[in-house]
């Protein structure tokens, strides 16, 4: 249904254009029938407008680039060939950078959460070693506040993360 809608809006559009164009090219004649035949030739060139949107022209423009330089339509072909291939390679690059920044950026997580584990492991055992010695006090603060520090940077910083994401 919507295809058949823009079908008909892009139908309409043509057109428009086609009458507007119309309309433009017979005020011109209007004009220009007093003038001698190459001024009226040369006002028409000048008015010549033509627009389109893509990497290459319409087919009628290749082939004036085929009959104005040697091969050109072969030529002009071959240069939007090459640029495409430089933006397809150009967004394989961006894409391979965008995975390794993601793989180490897990990597570093990974690391931080292993060497965290293995801080308060030593903090415990350093922690249960001065209890087990009679320094139960030292013992007892080292433990608690080493674990609590430990709980306390890994809380924060996972309210900082999403607080920054957003």
């Amino acid at each position: 249904m919507k295809q058949d809608e823009n079908q008909l809006k892009e139908e309409l559009s043509l057109k428009n254009n086609e009458s507007t164009e119309l309309e433009e090219l017979e005020l011109i004649n209007d004009i220009t029938e007093e003038l001698p035949p190459e001024k009226k030739e040369q006002i028409n060139q000048l008015y010549l407008k033509q627009s389109y949107s893509g990497p290459l022209p319409p087919p009628v423009h290749i082939e004036g680039y085929n009959n104005a330089i040697d091969n050109g339509g072969e030529r002009l072909m071959k240069m939007v060939e090459k640029e495409a291939e430089q933006r397809l390679e150009e967004r394989k690059h961006r894409m391979e950078i965008e995975a390794k920044i993601v793989n180490h950026t897990i990597k570093q997580k990974y690391i931080g959460q292993i060497m965290g584990f293995a801080i308060a492991i030593i903090v415990l055992g350093v922690s249960y070693s001065l209890v087990k010695q009679g320094y139960e006090l030292p013992g007892a603060i080292l433990g608690s506040a080493g674990l609590v520090g430990l709980v306390a940077v890994f809380v924060t910083s996972g309210r900082f993360k999403q607080k920054s994401d957003n």
